[in-house]
């Protein structure tokens, strides 16, 4: 790089230090930035930038992001100011995690219409945002957490027929929300967590057949919601944590004939040794986990046939002595085990 070059460089950075709004202690940050960016130009790759704090995007730092045809940049935690990054036309993934988003911004989201990536966390949002969105922009992978969503937002997302990940958690997601979900036959992984649905609800996913991957961990659902299984036979992986979940919940998963199913976290529910002679009989499982439940050395001789690539047994009642003898049996298989964890022997002193 000749002598001008690197002048010229610095003085970038130091100008897009200034305008984005960062103290002088942040200045390699952003030097480390603007050099990823100055560096990719002639590759055209993806663009990684973030802004951390309260930082902002000022009108300076724009030509150093939209100079470079065919480079996508991806926002993280952009101050929530999105009517500087709406533009970014070719923006792809926006971030923004522990921020505000005042009612007025909204209608910049509109302008995004290169966006296939959206996440949003802890951010003080109209519960409406979601129908904000640009019906234009190809979004792929939606997640949202600790954010109270408006039902009828969740019917503009029918606009996206490339929308294939949705992850909402402790979003307030009811039954009725989850039936406007499932019309979404186009989704492969959908994780609902730490929301207010019921059994009968989950029956809507019946019509969700290109599923692959489902997670409703900590959603206090029993037995009843685990019927629809019969109807997702693609999954490959299954999350059914902190849920009320039994013995004959596992009977159900093996019955429900899903011989893709190569995941399965069954961890902090009231499963015992019995569930396990279910699991058993799972073909193409690979990973199981266990952790929190009530499993014994005796449930793991259930397990002893298996071809498993990964165990959790954390806070179970098994022993060493059990652990010993199912690594003797599964040579390749790794296994995670702490210590006992004494639950009660009583059927009405379940865990809640």
């Amino acid at each position: 790089m000749s002598r001008s070059r690197r002048l010229r460089t610095v003085i970038l950075f130091l100008v897009g230090t200034a305008a984005i709004g960062l103290p002088i202690w942040y200045l390699p940050v952003a030097v480390d930035q603007l050099a990823a960016i100055h560096r990719l130009k002639s590759q055209k790759a993806v663009v990684t930038t973030t802004w951390w704090g309260e930082c902002k995007l000022g009108k300076w730092t724009f030509p150093v992001l939209l100079r470079y045809p065919g480079v996508k940049v991806c926002l993280r935690d952009a101050a929530a100011d999105l009517r500087t990054a709406s533009r970014l036309r070719r923006l792809t993934s926006l971030a923004l995690f522990s921020c505000t988003i005042e009612e007025q911004q909204l209608p910049s989201l509109r302008e995004l219409e290169s966006l296939e990536t959206l996440l949003l966390e802890e951010v003080g949002v109209d519960p409406r945002v979601l129908g904000y969105l640009s019906p234009h922009c190809p979004l792929y992978d939606l997640r949202v957490s600790d954010i109270p969503l408006d039902v009828e937002s969740l019917s503009h997302l029918w606009q996206f027929p490339s929308l294939k990940v949705i992850c909402l958690r402790n979003v307030g997601l009811d039954d009725r929300g989850l039936e406007l979900l499932s019309r979404l036959e186009q989704l492969r992984r959908l994780h609902i967590r730490y929301c207010p649905i019921t059994g009968a609800g989950v029956q809507h996913l019946a019509r969700m057949r290109s599923l692959y991957d489902l997670d409703l961990g900590g959603c206090a659902l029993d037995d009843a919601a685990l019927d629809v299984l019969p109807s997702l036979r693609g999954l490959v992986t299954l999350s059914l944590w902190e849920n009320a979940i039994t013995d004959e919940g596992c009977w159900k998963i093996a019955n429900a004939k899903m011989e893709e199913l190569r995941r399965l976290d069954l961890s902090d529910t009231w499963i015992t040794d019995e569930g396990l002679k279910a699991l058993a009989q799972l073909p193409k499982l690979k990973s199981l986990i266990l952790s929190g439940t009530r499993i014994t050395d005796k449930g793991l001789e259930a397990l002893e046939t298996m071809d498993l690539d990964w165990i959790m047994l954390d806070s179970t009642n098994v022993t060493s002595a059990g652990v010993h003898r199912l690594r003797q049996c599964m040579p390749h298989a790794g296994i995670e085990w702490d210590k006992p964890q004494q639950f009660p022997a009583n059927e009405g002193d379940r865990p809640q």
